[in-house]
């Protein structure tokens, strides 16, 4: 005894799927379907380095890690590098993770499009004077 199985036409909007004969036993499986798998690339993007006062390097950085479940995790990164013997030296590196979507996206958009001219100023004037004791 077969079920048949009605779909409508793809050009509606409201696409259902039919079963006729329900009373027989057409369920399917949750382990059968197969599985779309969430896709993520990690990647660290520096997005600005600026010197802020003479013999200091500020660098700013995006980073996307991956959960174990492949979800997203949106991370900005802020370097501070002092000029010492001539070459510049990491002294303080400071990891925000995004808390989140909200946060996620605006990591995400600085990835695409650079700091805006405020969050540059923001990071010149507020970011490195915080910073900066911590070396």
């Amino acid at each position: 005894m077969s079920t048949d199985v009605l779909i409508p036409d793809s050009s509606d909007s409201n696409i259902e799927i039919f079963v006729e004969n329900a009373h027989e036993d057409v369920s399917f499986a949750a382990a059968d379907a197969p599985v779309a798998r969430k896709r993520c690339k990690p990647f660290s993007l520096s997005v600005m380095i600026f010197s802020p006062e003479a013999g200091y390097k500020f660098e700013i950085e995006v980073e996307l890690n991956c959960s174990a479940s492949n979800e997203e995790l949106w991370r900005l990164v802020f370097v501070l590098q002092k000029r010492i013997d001539g070459k510049f030296e990491k002294l303080v590196e400071i990891k925000y993770q995004s808390k989140d979507a909200k946060e996620a996206e605006g990591i995400a958009a600085i990835s695409d499009r650079g700091l805006t001219r405020t969050q540059a100023r923001i990071a010149r004037e507020k970011v490195f004077p915080k910073t900066k004791p911590l070396a």
